[in-house]
Parts: structure tokens; C-alpha cells; sequence
């Protein structure tokens, strides 16, 4: 939740109205696609992002678009310590 608070805050902080978590998003999309991947890819896999911090992000553009207006995150460990994220958003 720490990078969604983060979404939020940078949103807010570019007068945007914060994004509203998805529940929804969380249970039928972004968690179950977190650790799918995380089970199909190595560290070599070509995935999202793979980094452990959540404000490494090639979408800072998307999510700071005032027509996106709900979201979720989620970020599975693998036995490697490879960190997995997914983000769904409209």
C-alpha cells in the first residue's frame, strides 16, 4: 500500500485528484498476475519491473494522467528475492 500512498501523494502534490483503490483490481487482476509471474520468470525474464523500489517506474506519465482515476498495485517476492509488479489502473 506504501506505493500506492506514494501515487497519491505525488498526484496530489501536481494538483490531481488521488487515485481510488481498487479492490476489485487487487483480487481479480494485479496480485494473482504478481505471482504468476513470479513463478513463471527467473531473474532473466522479461518482465513489468523488477526492481524492490516501487517509485522505479516506467508509468510515472500514465499514473499521473488526470483521466486515470482508480487503481491497484501489488508486489510478489520470488525465492530469489526478485520483487514482481503489477499495476492495473482506469
Amino acid at each position: 500500500m506504501a506505493v500506492f500512498n506514494e501515487i497519491n501523494a505525488q498526484r496530489k502534490a501536481a494538483g490531481l485528484p488521488e487515485l481510488t483503490w481498487s479492490d476489485d483490481f487487487y483480487n481479480s487482476t494485479t496480485l494473482l498476475h504478481a505471482k504468476n509471474i513470479s513463478q513463471r520468470y527467473n531473474s532473466d525474464g522479461i518482465v513489468y519491473r523488477r526492481e524492490s523500489d516501487g517509485s522505479v517506474s516506467g508509468i510515472c506519465d500514465l499514473l499521473m494522467s488526470p483521466d486515470v482515476t482508480q487503481a491497484a498495485v501489488a508486489c510478489v517476492v520470488a525465492g530469489d528475492a526478485t520483487y514482481y509488479w503489477t499495476l492495473k489502473y482506469q
